[in-house]
C-alpha cells in the first residue's frame, strides 16, 4: 500500500487481484493436497484489512487488542444455552447424552481419517477434504473463531508498516527491545498457563475457553520474542552472515508454505510413505526441523539463479496478466 501511495500509483485494483489469485492458490490447496490451508484467510483477511486503512496507529493498536476478544466472546455466546441447559437438573441427562453422541462422532471421524489417509486412495482424500472444507470453512464460525488470532498479525503488521520498523531498525531499537522482554515474559507465562489449563484443570467449557484465550495471547508474544531476536541479532555483524540464509526463505515463503504440505502429505498419506498416525511428537518435531534445514539452503539456492520462488512468480504472473521475468540474468564478465 505504502509504496504505492508513494507512487501515486492506484494501488487498489492490483492489491484486490493479487488477494483474488492467492484466493484461488488456497482453495486449490485445500482441496486438494491438505485441508489445513491459512493462504484463503490470508486473503479474506486482507480484503478486511482495507477498512483500517485510513486509521490512526492508536486504532490500529485498540481494534488488535478487541480484536483478540472476539474468539472467547463467540465462543462464550455459542456455548452459554447449552451450559445453562446443563444447569437444569431436568434437561442434564439429556445433555449428558449429547455430548456422549458428539464425543462417539469425534471418534468415528478419526477413525475415519486414520483409515482415508493411511490407506485410501487419493480420490477418497479429495473427497473427504471437500466435505471437511464445505462444512467447516464455509461457517462463519470458523472465521469468528480464527480471527482472533491472525487478524490481530494483520493489523499489527499495518502499524508495524505505518511506523516503517522494519526500514529505520536503528530508530526503533528501544521499541524492539521491549517487544523482545515483554514477549517473552508474557509467552512464558501465557502458554505456560494454557498448557497447565489443558493438563491438570476439570474439563468444562470455560476451561476450553479460558486455556483457547491463554494461548492466543501466548503463542504470538512468543513469536514477537523470536522475531525480536533475530532483528536484535541482525545488528550484530558476526550474526549477518548466519541469519542471512533466512531472508532466502521469507522471499520465497509462499513456495515454501506450499512445499511443506507437499513433503508432508507424502511422508504421511498413503500415496507416499504411510506413516499418517504413526509418529509421535518427538518425531514430529525432530521431522518440522529437519524440512526447515533443508528448505534453507533449498530457497538460497533457488535465489540464486531465479528473481521469485515459483508459486511467488506465478502469484505475480497472474496478479499482472503476463509473464514475469524469472531467471536472473547473468552477470557479464568484466
Amino acid at each position: 500500500m505504502g509504496r504505492a501511495e508513494a507512487r501515486g500509483a492506484p494501488f487498489l485494483p492490483l492489491y484486490l487481484r493479487r488477494l483474488s489469485v492467492l484466493l484461488v492458490i488456497g482453495f486449490l490447496h485445500a482441496f486438494l493436497l491438505w485441508q489445513g490451508d491459512v493462504l484463503h484467510l490470508y486473503a479474506v483477511l486482507g480484503c478486511l484489512l482495507l477498512l483500517f486503512r485510513t486509521c490512526s496507529t492508536r486504532t490500529i493498536l485498540l481494534s488488535a487488542f478487541l480484536c483478540l476478544w472476539i474468539p472467547a466472546v463467540h465462543a462464550a455466546i455459542v456455548a452459554a444455552p447449552r451450559e445453562l441447559r446443563r444447569a437444569d437438573p431436568q434437561l442434564a441427562p439429556q445433555v449428558a447424552r449429547e455430548d456422549t453422541q458428539q464425543e462417539q462422532e469425534r471418534r468415528a471421524r478419526q477413525v475415519e481419517n486414520l483409515r482415508v489417509y493411511s490407506q485410501g486412495n487419493y480420490a477418497e482424500m479429495t473427497t473427504k477434504r471437500a466435505r471437511f472444507w464445505t462444512r467447516r470453512y464455509s461457517s462463519l464460525d470458523h472465521y469468528l473463531g480464527r480471527f482472533g488470532e491472525e487478524f490481530v498479525l494483520f493489523l499489527l503488521g499495518l502499524y508495524a508498516g505505518r511506523r516503517r520498523l522494519f526500514e529505520n531498525i536503528q530508530e526503533h531499537l528501544p521499541l524492539v527491545r521491549k517487544v523482545l522482554r515483554w514477549g517473552l515474559a508474557l509467552g512464558l507465562v501465557f502458554t505456560g498457563a494454557s498448557v497447565l489449563a489443558a493438563e491438570f484443570a476439570p474439563p468444562g467449557v470455560l476451561v476450553n475457553i479460558l486455556g483457547d484465550m491463554l494461548w492466543r495471547v501466548g503463542a504470538p508474544a512468543l513469536s514477537f520474542f523470536y522475531a525480536a531476536a533475530i532483528l536484535l541479532l541482525f545488528q550484530r555483524t558476526a550474526w549477518q552472515r548466519h541469519l542471512a540464509p533466512l531472508a532466502a526463505v521469507g522471499r520465497t515463503a509462499l513456495s515454501n508454505y506450499l512445499l511443506q504440505s507437499v513433503i508432508c502429505t507424502t511422508i504421511f498419506y498413503s500415496y507416499g510413505f504411510g506413516l499418517y498416525g504413526r509418529i509421535g511428537q518427538p518425531a514430529g518435531v525432530a521431522l518440522t526441523f529437519l524440512i526447515f534445514a533443508v528448505q534453507i539452503p533449498l530457497s538460497a539456492w533457488w535465489l540464486r539463479h531465479f528473481r521469485f520462488g515459483p508459486v511467488e512468480w506465478l502469484w505475480r504472473t497472474l496478479t499482472y496478466g503476463k509473464l514475469q521475468p524469472m531467471r536472473l540474468e547473468p552477470i557479464a564478465a568484466a
